[in-house]
């Protein structure tokens, strides 16, 4: 075999990896984009000359001076939060391998979390608290992007609501805790109180367009199924 066929079979082998390895990789997939919405469905972030905005200032400054530690220890685990933090908190007892269906479906409502956030803060590009003003402290490492409107509140409230309706008995602890990780983001100054407003205004967003999507409503539907079957069992 000549060095020529040597490369070229060498590049066939590589193809076919790629291939295999491609086949086998979890695609994100979300249930829709930002396409056909309007950022502005959302209230503008607050005017930086504006008195509200001076006014969630010295707030944030007054969280920050007497810190509760229990508090930013909990701030500091949810830094990376999914789905799973909140269950766990609220004691739901469910697990990739045990509930395989709703875990794709929470898998595809963070996707469509993740996506539909990461484009409303590119179109705003408002600073973080920690970046707007030096007496703001930077508590736990800084999270990469925009800070309106907040990944961290729209995500577990999107979380929230959806696991609600599977586990309609832990709804309003769901919430409570959704509220508790957006409160969370403004003591360790990574978002003012108008970012966690405007990100529990896009989770109503979100949800509202899962519950109209007729994907979204087959797998809710079968992770219900899997659920009562779990129960059963």
């Amino acid at each position: 075999m000549n060095k020529y066929s040597k490369i070229k079979t060498f590049a066939k082998v590589c193809c076919l990896m790629l291939i295999s390895i491609n086949a086998n990789a979890k695609i994100s997939q979300p249930y829709f984009t930002s396409k056909n919405l309007s950022f502005e469905i959302i209230d503008k972030p607050l005017d930086r000359k504006s008195q509200e905005y001076k006014n969630e200032i010295s707030q944030i400054i007054a969280l920050q001076s007497n810190p509760d530690i229990a508090e930013l220890e909990l701030a500091f685990q949810e830094k990376n939060f999914t789905a799973l933090t909140l269950m766990k908190r609220a004691n739901i007892k469910a697990n990739p391998k045990t509930h395989p269906q709703l875990f794709a479906l929470l898998n595809r409502v963070t996707d469509t979390s993740i996506s539909v956030t990461d484009d409303f803060k590119n179109y705003w590009q408002t600073k973080r608290p920690y970046l707007s003003d030096k007496r703001i402290k930077k508590l736990i490492a800084s999270s990469k992007g925009y800070a309106y409107p907040s990944g961290h509140t729209s995500g577990s409230f999107i979380f929230a609501h959806v696991l609600g309706m599977i586990y309609p008995k832990k709804y309003s602890k769901l919430l409570e805790i959704a509220q508790e990780i957006a409160d969370h983001r403004i003591l360790v100054g990574m978002h003012f109180p108008h970012d966690i407003v405007g990100g529990k205004k896009l989770a109503l967003v979100v949800v509202g367009g899962l519950i109209q999507n007729k994907e979204f409503e087959n797998d809710l539907l079968v992770a219900k199924k899997e659920l009562k079957k779990n129960f059963i069992n």
